[in-house]
């Protein structure tokens, strides 16, 4: 008595499709098959949980709709070749097994063949393994050292966008020759910029000179640098159109400062108006850049400011005015540290602008700060600025 097989049944192709079927099933256990191998569990215990016997050939299509036949059509077969084609499945099945189950093994057990190894030339550190006693490799190398971050404060003499374009260069560098890195920081106002100082917000700021002296009384800034053959000089401008011809010609005039503070465009100037007995209305601006900017736009008659800015305006609104007066020169703006600098923090500072002062002067490094380099600096540089006995940041210092 012979049995009926499908056309699918007898075409070996078919029988590798269905063993391309049976691998699909051991895939979808494969996740179950890590956690056997993760938990020690023996490969057969998985095999019997998931019937890794090779599938049977497949059952003929049923349509399930009434009245209509099977399109499969059945032709007879003999019970020999039957059973040499199960014996070949049987064969093909095991094989993919092995094959799939040593795959399987074989990830757990070891980092994938194109993973980068753990080295600390990769920037990666891995785990060691040590026997009872003993310290891991990697724990007796040392960590790579934290790179120092500075905030470095610098006086809004101008507007926020140009300060940190026109100090990236000069930040870069002292990175460079310190081993830190330097992030440029600043305020939306100068008196902004002085509750800052006070709170001790910057490792090293650039201050203006009557700001040093406040500022090196507390929190404690220490001045290591200033700008090189430079000494700075108060000014007062006007439009070229002005009718004013000389500094007594303001009487009553309504005049822009900076800021209160701001010394040589605001401290000193006001108070050689005020010796002169040359009466003024005051108002603030909040910056040089803007000062300047009022008196262009005739907002104010005269404004105060400092040669430097004075230079780094622009050139629109600098060729509609003209110096009316300038002050006698003074010590210029400090460079200074926070106390938290430690001692050798300091030298290395010191190093960086006694290296830069032997050197020629970088233009990539100072011309857009307009610098004519940079040269060290101590605290005793600045009497002549506390000799002027100004008072005016005197109540924020009570107040902290």
């Amino acid at each position: 008595m012979t049995e009926e097989k499908t056309e699918a049944e007898l075409d070996p192709r078919v029988q590798i499709g269905n063993l391309s079927a049976f691998e699909d099933r051991l895939h979808l256990h494969g996740s179950r098959l890590s956690a056997f191998v993760a938990m020690k569990l023996p490969i057969p215990h998985l095999v019997d949980e998931i019937a890794l016997s090779p599938p049977g050939p497949p059952q003929a299509r049923q349509d399930r709709r009434p009245g209509k036949k099977s399109l499969n059509k059945k032709i007879p077969i003999t019970n020999e070749k039957e059973g040499r084609m199960r014996r070949m499945t049987g064969a093909w099945a095991r094989m993919t097994l092995g094959l799939l189950v040593a795959f399987w093994v074989g990830c757990e057990s070891g980092p994938p063949a194109e993973e980068v190894p753990s080295t600390p030339e990769s920037g990666v550190q891995g785990e060691a393994t040590a026997n009872p006693g003993e310290v891991p490799d990697a724990e007796q190398k040392e960590a790579p050292a934290e790179v120092r971050e500075i905030r470095f404060g610098v006086v809004p003499q101008q507007a926020p966008s140009q300060i940190l374009r026109n100090w990236k260069g000069f930040a870069k560098e002292m990175s460079k020759r310190t081993g830190w890195k330097w992030t440029v920081k600043t305020a939306p106002s100068i008196p902004e910029f002085e509750e800052r100082c006070l709170d001790g917000q910057y490792d090293i700021a650039y201050m203006n000179p009557y700001h040093y002296t406040v500022f090196a009384q507390k929190p404690g800034y220490k001045a290591f640098a200033r700008q090189k053959n430079k000494q700075i000089k108060g000014i007062l401008v006007v439009r070229k159109d002005s009718p004013v011809e000389t500094i007594a010609g303001l009487k009553d005039a309504r005049v822009a400062f900076p800021s209160p503070a701001a010394f040589a465009a605001s401290v000193v100037t006001r108070t050689y108006l005020r010796n002169e007995g040359i009466p003024v209305e005051v108002n603030y601006a909040n910056s040089h850049d803007s000062v300047y900017a009022n008196v262009a736009n005739k907002i104010h008659e005269a404004g105060g400011g400092v040669m430097r800015t004075w230079n780094a305006t622009s050139a629109e609104v600098r060729d509609q005015l003209e110096i009316l007066w300038t002050s006698p020169a003074y010590t210029p703006h400090a460079f200074a540290h926070h106390p938290r600098l430690t001692d050798e923090e300091v030298k290395t500072l010191q190093k960086a602008v006694s290296d830069l002062e032997a050197e020629p002067r970088d233009s990539a490094v100072f011309d857009p700060i307009r610098f004519n380099g940079l040269t060290a600096g101590q605290d005793g540089d600045w009497d002549d600025v506390r000799a002027l006995k100004i008072t005016e940041l005197d109540s924020l210092l009570e107040g902290k």
